[in-house]
């Protein structure tokens, strides 16, 4: 009776340590599913916020009216968006997204639903860093497509018309290494 008694008292506390350790792991996995959000922004009306958040697995671009309401996710893939900046005329926004999750990032145009979006950037092995938007409208950002040991800043055009311009290069007075150019979108 006694190894009975035994037997049933180290079954009941076998139990009872399972059923803590499976109630660990379902906190832990709770916690580990709270989505990351950063980066807000107010857009230039203040009508909308614009954010950074893991809610859909991966950092993504979203989009919440300022008045309430479900988040609309902007941009989407496999890939992590790194950056984002509003236009002052609140028509565009630009970010970042490093295929992969590493180096090599590429800098995105599009309007603030996500549509027509557009790599402002080569697509190829250098870095880019996303910038911001000047009060002309130009968008600034930093890229070492020309000297893979340093970055040079670069800027982009915004036009209604469909033409590109001519890219050019220029020295800026804070770094004999900086360079502009010119995009249309």
């Amino acid at each position: 009776m006694n190894r009975l008694l035994v037997a049933g008292c180290v079954f009941a506390m076998a139990g009872a340590a399972g059923a803590q350790s499976d109630s660990m792991t379902a906190r832990i996995k709770a916690m580990a599913e709270i989505p990351n959000t950063s980066s807000a922004m107010y857009s230039p009306d203040g009508k909308r916020i614009a954010f950074l958040s893991n809610r859909s697995g991966t950092p993504h671009v979203w989009l919440v009216s300022t008045e309430g309401g479900e988040p609309q996710q902007i941009t989407n893939g496999a890939d992590p968006v790194g950056s984002l900046s509003w236009s002052r005329a609140g028509d565009t926004i630009a970010y970042e997204v490093a295929r992969g999750g590493g180096y090599n990032a590429q800098v995105f145009l599009a309007k603030p639903d996500g549509s027509g979006a557009k790599r402002i950037t080569s697509g190829g092995k250098e870095d880019n860093f996303g910038g911001e938007f000047a009060p002309d409208g130009r968008y600034w950002f930093r890229s070492n497509q020309r000297n893979p040991e340093a970055t040079d800043t670069w800027t982009t055009i915004l036009r209604p018309a469909s033409r590109p311009s001519r890219s050019s290069t220029t020295r800026s007075a804070a770094s004999t290494t900086s360079s502009a150019r010119e995009t249309a979108r």
